[in-house]
């Protein structure tokens, strides 16, 4: 009787289906709602450009398939084995079935989180993060705090939310069909599990790899590519290996010497560099990169640009010595705004409305009125798409490199003298300020090597509230960088570098955001005719606090006693992949669409105390004007700033007093540099925009896309077929990191001021 009852306890149901394929299907239906939160957002943000959205979704699950099958298979034989061990005997279908609800769960969290939180990423940077992103990111609270701020983006919400009732409700099905299977032999489930799982997987694959020729027409394989190798790549990652990598890559990637000349002119530097860095016998005493410093004007070369570069540059040379020629002590302000980009400022794009940021359009009007006191470029484009590559072009005029490396992050600190370095030996101060952590992306040991002496960062501000998200709102970054400056020395020269973080990723309101800055936001939508949606409301809202934040300074820089001896440059790191709001319904073309992902705002004010000072008021502004109609019909690169701030400042008093042996720099440029040239003949400025492609812009002003991904790559043959536009530099870079850096390596050789 007891027996019996026993068999009957463990007799399927009857109206029990097929439990392992029951249990493929749980599994394979889990992984696609994890999946499609994700895969939709990125979906109806490509549909912006081409192709249709459904497609990018069923192709993008696909990508997906045999990572997160992989994932799923993991979770549950870890699963499974615990049932094993927690019973000491071979488990149930029952308990089995639970186990695999319980294992799941955990690979349905990490598949979600992971795949919302990679989206975001590439909707802002156009492409999936990187290992040292990962790993850098995941190390920095601040940063982990305010991405969580992303899976509340209404893009994400609904749909994860959805994701997790389906996903509760397939789980609680699941469980009572394990239940009713009771009986059922765990071997053969799991093995018709296993099977149906491994088709899914196969079929996956193969739709995975065939997507680039499939699916041609309507989406790349850069758009559908699946994130999750990343993560795979990322486990144990270390920022220095990443960075030993590169070194290791540039220094064995062994090209042709004939190539060396040609990264020298891409670079912008004298044509003898490539020679100097092939030189059997090193000589330390001579950087084999060094370029004269003006002046005298650099002599006039062979690159594309050579007119424009000898016309500004005189223009320059005379307005430094109408405006800096008698002043003993400067105070130079250089601000690059977060991911502030051409396409949001009315006065860049017309389309876009005004109101949004009445500084940068007061900015322009400015330097268009008769009697100008503002330069501006009217035409300027991104070096790269990370704020570490802005950082390298703003400093040291190398922000466009092969495989999307930065020489701010990735080379270890190789012995360039840029911006600051030059500026140090002629006695200013160097100061950064920054809210949030400065070791992010290799900053701090950067700006130390360069000579900064002072370092602001996040837990250096006094704030009434304390900051939420990632970083320190700009206006109290702003303001208290603007009162250090006050409280230094009498009569020291300055340089201040000032990042801002607040126009990034949440886009969550910073604890100091102005009422008016939300009204000003909601009429300027409201007058466009745009319904523009809650998440991108709220960028549209940090945008234009930044601009607010900014208009404060310049007011506070204008009216303060050291005006009459301060000069601001400004600009935007780069730009942003995010939504192009402005078109209405109509795709961009491609034309529009590159000069929308790498077009960015660049101002320089000179105060009205600065001019006034000047023995001609008259001629500085004519020579503001001259200056601005060159870069107003000719393209300019980020690269050239550390160029046109050192050739503003060559004339003063401390720059002209250097020492004859330090009267160089190895700033790369484009538009300023005589000597500039790449592959491609039509181009004058060369960049890598905000999807991480690389781009050329012809003298006409077209943005071209070059086809060329700037993704990160660590092997020689993959590296070879990246970017291969760029890989003359990579020539010279591997000379010069084999040759002069490796016998070379300490600041004496860059600079003299310890």
């Amino acid at each position: 009787m007891h027996v019996a009852a026993v068999s009957e306890r463990r007799a399927p149901s009857p109206r029990a289906p097929r439990l392992g394929l029951t249990w493929a299907a749980y599994l394979g239906v889990a992984l696609v709602l994890g999946l499609l939160p994700a895969r939709l957002a990125l979906a109806h943000h490509q549909a912006q450009f081409a192709g249709s959205a459904w497609v990018l979704v069923v192709v993008g699950l696909a990508a997906d398939a045999p990572f997160v099958v992989l994932i799923s298979l993991v979770t549950n034989l870890i699963g499974a084995l615990t049932a094993w061990l927690a019973l000491r005997r071979r488990p149930s279908v029952r308990a089995l079935g639970v186990s695999s609800v319980v294992a799941t769960t955990l690979g349905f969290v990490f598949v979600l989180w992971g795949s919302i939180s990679a989206t975001e990423f590439k909707i802002e940077r156009g492409l999936y993060p990187t290992s040292f992103d990962l790993g850098m990111g995941l190390a920095d609270a601040g940063y982990v705090r305010a991405a969580l701020g992303t899976f509340f983006l209404s893009r994400f919400l609904l749909g994860w939310v959805a994701a997790l009732v389906g996903f509760a409700l397939i789980s609680a099905a699941f469980v009572r069909a394990a239940g009713r299977g009771a009986g059922r032999r765990p071997v053969v489930e799991v093995s018709s599990a296993l099977l149906a799982l491994g088709a899914l997987a196969l079929a996956g694959f193969g739709l995975h790899r065939g997507s680039p020729h499939l699916f041609a027409s309507i989406a790349n394989w850069r758009v559908v590519e699946s994130p999750f190798p990343v993560f795979a790549r990322s486990l144990g990652t270390k920022h220095e290996n990443v960075r030993f990598g590169y070194i290791a890559l540039i220094e064995h990637i062994d090209l042709p010497a004939a190539e060396r000349a040609p990264g020298a002119a891409a670079l912008g530097l004298l044509p003898d560099s490539a020679q100097r860095v092939a030189t059997p016998a090193i000589d330390c005493a001579r950087h084999p990169l060094a370029q004269p410093l003006g002046p005298p004007p650099e002599p006039t070369g062979q690159g594309v640009n050579a007119e424009l570069a000898a016309r500004a540059g005189a223009v320059i040379d005379e307005l430094s010595r109408e405006l800096f020629g008698h002043k003993p002590r400067l105070r130079v302000w250089h601000v690059a705004l977060e991911s502030m980009r051409a396409d949001d400022i009315a006065a860049l794009n017309p389309k876009a409305p005004a109101g949004l940021t009445p500084t940068f359009d007061g900015l322009y009007a400015s330097a268009a009125a008769s009697a100008p006191r503002v330069i501006v470029a009217r035409q300027m484009y991104q070096a790269g798409v990370r704020t570490s590559q802005g950082l390298a072009a703003l400093t040291c005029g190398s922000g466009t490199m092969p495989w999307g490396f930065s020489t701010a992050r990735d080379l270890g600190l190789p012995p360039l003298r840029c911006l600051p370095d030059v500026l140090k030996d002629a006695g200013f101060a160097l100061s950064f300020y920054y809210g949030s952590n400065p070791g992010f992306d290799n900053q701090q040991s950067f700006l130390h090597y360069h000579g900064f002496d002072r370092l602001m960062t996040e837990r250096d501000y006094v704030e009434a509230v304390p900051h939420r998200g990632w970083a320190v709102p700009d206006r109290i970054v702003m303001s208290q960088a603007l009162a250090a400056s006050a409280a230094r020395p009498a009569g020291e020269s300055q340089y201040n570098l000032l990042l801002s973080l607040t126009h990034h990723h949440p886009f969550a309101r910073p604890e100091d955001f102005p009422p008016e800055v939300e009204t000003r936001v909601r009429a300027a939508v409201a007058a466009s005719g745009h319904d523009v949606g809650a998440d991108h409301l709220k960028r549209l809202e940090t945008l234009s606090y930044a601009d607010f934040a900014l208009g404060e300074m310049i007011a506070a820089f204008e009216a303060s006693p050291a005006a009459a001896d301060s000069l601001l440059v400004v600009g935007g790191d780069h730009s942003t992949s995010d939504y192009f709001l402005w078109r209405g319904s109509d795709k961009l073309a491609s034309d529009e669409r590159q000069r929308a992902l790498a077009h960015i705002p660049f101002a320089i004010v000179l105060p009205e105390a600065l001019v006034g000072s000047s023995a001609n008021p008259a001629r500085v502004r004519q020579l503001v004007s001259q200056l601005n109609a060159l870069f107003a019909e000719h393209p300019t690169s980020q690269n050239d700033v550390p160029r046109l701030i050192v050739q503003l400042l060559a004339r003063s008093p401390r720059v002209s007093a250097l020492p004859e042996r330090w009267r160089w720099h190895t700033l790369g440029g484009q538009t300023l540099s005589p000597h500039f040239r790449v592959a491609r003949a039509d181009a004058v400025v060369v960049g890598i925009d905000s999807a991480t492609q690389l781009f050329f812009v012809t003298k006409a002003g077209a943005v071209i896309d070059a086809n060329e991904p700037a993704s990160p790559v660590f092997e020689v043959d993959a590296a070879r077929r990246t970017t291969p536009t760029l890989l003359p530099q990579a020539a010279l870079l591997s000379a010069f990191m084999t040759g002069y850096v490796r016998r070379c390596w300490d600041w004496p050789s860059i600079r003299q001021q310890k």
